[in-house]
């Protein structure tokens, strides 16, 4: 696709109707004409009527009000009396089926812009409410929190998640598919809580313009969690079931009342400012630069309640994060994160097949995603200027699209490329879908296109069957069109894990736009758990066994690896956990493998057959010190490998916490002996929700390098904030014995909605 597509979007986007405000009324009016005095017609309260006598299950009422409340963290607004409350939560830990240990409350109230949530949650003991953390995004996995989840098409697949503390310190994230979970995904809405006498309050005030649904009248699924950290338990309000996270929103519950739903603002503009300062010293001509940039993060147009598009010029690079430092002692290339702006939202909408997630969900990655944002402008990790970028997802009707279009520059000896992605995904049956992508990187006089078709299917609440297919359709440098495809299936419940899968990925199949871990094998996958929940030893929550086996070879069927591992996790009631691995691999090497070619560290071509085993406690995170360590220990190639990694959180306030970890591994090899060493300390202050710093400091034995990165943050809403960075990089090596780079990055945005 050419840069001139960016044209032809914005002509086909502005070109759109415009959207329409609501005038929602508490209930629908009735009489003999065509349209009633609510704005809906008679067939559209009919069948509004009909979804809501249809639905089963739980289910609660969104009253309309002509006056909003306050959000301030209290519940003296009289509105919340004409609210009807919905009280019956459910423990799903530690004593499944019972009322929680404390009462919770919740009322719905909603206008022509927003929808209003009031939570009470009764504490018996209020001053053992945890409250630490002030971090926006954060995980507040260590707090007691209170949660919603909205599944504004009430398709049972898909929604809007926002959570707060007692702080008041918010998370939102976006769900696709019930398993993938976007937190990246940030809107703006207002939250505000405060702990009292009778336990603590909370009142969300969540702008309809921030979610997709349909308009009109209609049904929205919908779900509530309560965490009360001291005692590691957790209620829900519908889905309470083990088995089930509370992402799967199939197993939500009801909203009704939510009537003539419609849009007040269509577009955004979010543009940025940044500029930098760089002295670099690491190199064979010392430097200073002074660089600056100004573009449009992102322009979101929505073109529908259902449908958006967002547009990006200049697209800044996210220099205001920094990677993770990881020892690579395996074979294949670690998968980094997509930290940019621009194609953090909606990624979820580009998942092919089993692509989406990672090996362990770590930096091993997937074994093949055919989109891998990062590549897009990123050459050997250095950044290529992106010109413009342009997409489009969303939902028309029951079908799932995402788009993407996007144009890099020339720089490092690059070409301009320009990269398309399509995806498409159709719901079938109740938790169903089939799906196809098309991917382009072209440039430079040469090409690349993939295209794939997958499909998911889900029965009996646990069994779930998927199978993707994906080939070369066109390449300059590829002979005719590799394949690779992967089929699994597996019964996942809260006893019962049973999965088998086999995947193959042809020899010179390539996708530029993507991740491969390896190519020319034929991998197939067994895992059997069970996890009880032992009466006899009540210290125990749960208790998780399992045996898998990874057998992989080439095309050809010459074994290459198997995996044999037995694993037992035990889930205390504290909240500890301890995790024992043990581990049989056989794995063929057809040319040398350079563990370490700085110091002629390496293993032979042959086969070999060696046994490991760790041992990995993790203490309750919601502690005051909490911590994990990591040992293992065993045959390496034909050697042995000793790893040791332990690793904390001491958390002094609120506002202050510090978080070191350090990782060892020793290696020994008829060829020698490696030690690497990675030595990691964040800390995080935080003047106040709006004020806020983190740094952290990394080094890395294998490089040779200590990493210095410090963040001051303000955060001006909830998508917009000012950032000033500093970074340095000191490197040991024979040129540049200690000799350090600098730089200071300053960077804003500020969005505007019309």
């Amino acid at each position: 696709m050419s840069r001139t597509c960016l044209g032809c979007l914005l002509a086909l986007l502005l070109a759109s109707p415009p959207a329409f405000a609501a005038t929602p009324q508490s209930a629908p009016a009735t009489g003999n004409t065509s349209e009633d005095g609510d704005g809906e017609t008679e067939e559209e309260d009919a069948a509004y009527l009909a979804e809501v006598q249809a639905i089963s299950g739980k289910k609660m009422t969104a009253t309309f009000t002509n006056a909003p409340p306050v959000i301030d963290g209290s519940l003296n607004d009289p509105e919340w009396s004409f609210a009807e409350p919905v009280t019956d939560f459910l423990q799903r830990e530690p004593d499944n089926g019972q009322p929680g240990s404390e009462r919770t409350e919740v009322r719905i109230l909603y206008d022509e812009e927003n929808i209003y949530i009031a939570f009470m949650m009764y504490d018996r003991e209020p001053d053992r409410i945890v409250a630490t953390d002030l971090r926006r995004d954060s995980r507040l996995d260590t707090d007691d929190t209170i949660a919603v989840i909205f599944d504004t098409y009430h398709d049972r697949r898909n929604g809007y998640l926002f959570r707060v503390n007692a702080l008041g310190t918010k998370h939102d994230a976006e769900v696709r598919n019930e398993r993938q979970v976007n937190a990246d995904w940030d809107e703006r809405w207002e939250a505000a809580a405060r702990i009292s006498d009778q336990g603590w309050i909370a009142e969300f005030s969540i702008p309809f313009k921030v979610l997709r649904f349909n308009t009109g009248s209609h049904v929205w699924g919908i779900d509530f969690k309560r965490d009360i950290s001291r005692r590691n338990e957790e209620i829900n309000w519908s889905n309470y079931r083990r088995g089930f996270m509370f992402n799967s929103v199939s197993q939500a519950g009801n909203l009704v009342g939510l009537r003539n739903l419609g849009l007040t603002e269509r577009f955004r503009f979010q543009p940025y400012i940044t500029g930098s300062g760089s002295q670099f010293n690491v190199s064979e001509e010392p430097r200073n630069e002074l660089d600056g940039s100004l573009g449009i993060e992102d322009f979101k147009i929505q073109l529908t309640p259902n449908l958006t598009a967002d547009l990006t010029v200049n697209t800044d690079f996210a220099q205001v994060e920094d990677d993770s430092e990881r020892v690579n002692l395996s074979r294949f290339p670690l998968f980094f994160p997509e930290k940019r702006e621009f194609f953090l939202e909606s990624a979820n909408n580009f998942n092919f097949g089993s692509g989406g997630g990672g090996r362990g969900g770590g930096f091993g990655g997937p074994d093949v995603s055919l989109y891998h944002s990062r590549n897009i402008g990123l050459v050997d990790g250095e950044p290529v200027p992106i010109i413009y970028g342009a997409k489009m997802t969303g939902k028309v009707g029951s079908t799932d699209l995402g788009f993407l279009n996007a144009q890099t520059d020339t720089k490092l000896d690059a070409t301009g490329q320009n990269f398309t992605v399509v995806r498409l995904k159709q719901d079938i049956f109740e938790r169903s879908s089939v799906g196809m992508i098309y991917t382009n990187a072209q440039g430079g006089g040469r090409f690349n296109r993939v295209a794939g078709v997958d499909a998911s299917f889900r029965f009996y609440d646990y069994l779930g069957i998927s199978a993707d297919i994906a080939s070369v359709i066109g390449d300059d440098d590829i002979e005719g069109n590799p394949l690779t495809g992967r089929f699994g299936a597996g019964w996942n419940s809260d006893t019962i894990d049973i999965s088998g899968s086999y995947q193959r990925i042809d020899p010179e199949f390539d996708t530029d736009l993507g991740f491969i871990r390896r190519r020319n094998v034929a991998e197939q996958s067994y895992r059997v758990g069970y996890s009880p929940r032992p009466a006899w030893a009540p210290a125990i929550r749960q208790l998780n066994t399992s045996v898998s086996v990874n057998y992989v070879t080439d095309i050809e069927g010459n074994l290459l690896t198997r995996e044999q591992n037995f694993m037992a996790t035990a889930n205390l009631q504290s909240g500890d956990r301890l995790t024992f691995n043990y581990g049989i691999n056989f794995e063929r090497l057809d040319d040398t493998f350079w563990v370490s070619s700085d110091e002629n560290v390496f293993v032979p071509p042959g086969d070999y057959t060696y046994k490991d085993w760790s041992i990995n406690l993790m203490t309750y995170n919601a502690r005051t010190i909490s911590g994990r360590i990591n040992y293992s220990s065993g045959e390496y190639w034909n050697g042995t490998k000793r790893t040791i990694s332990p690793g904390g959180t001491i958390r002094f306030s609120e506002k202050l916490s510090v978080s070191p970890s350090w990782s060892f591994n020793h290696v020994e090899l008829p060829t020698g002996t490696y030690d690497t060493q990675t030595v990691t300390g964040r800390m995080s202050y935080n003047f106040n929700e709006r004020w806020l710093t983190n740094s952290l400091v990394q080094y890395n034995s294998v490089s040779g390098r200590l990493s210095v990165y410090a963040r001051l943050r303000f955060v001006i809403n909830e998508i917009d904030s000012f950032y000033l960075v500093y970074k340095s990089a000191t490197v040991w090596d024979e040129l540049y014995p200690g000799v350090s780079d600098h730089q200071l990055i300053a960077k804003t945005t500020y969005s505007i909605d019309f």
